[in-house]
């Protein structure tokens, strides 16, 4: 019963669910708060091994 439910109801919308995943990784990237973390880990590639020791 629950399968026939999935497979009737919320599979034809998967490109929706996909979608609104995705549009919450965005958000969640570009909010003002988590700015500077997330440029400090894109600048992890960058730095110096010798920065850290």
């Amino acid at each position: 019963m629950f399968v026939a439910f999935v497979d009737n109801v919320l599979r034809p919308f998967w490109v929706l669910w996909v979608i609104m995943i995705f549009t919450g990784i965005v958000f969640y990237a570009y909010w003002p708060k988590n700015k500077s973390r997330l440029e400090e880990y894109g600048n992890i590639p960058l730095r110096d091994d010798n920065e850290e020791r």
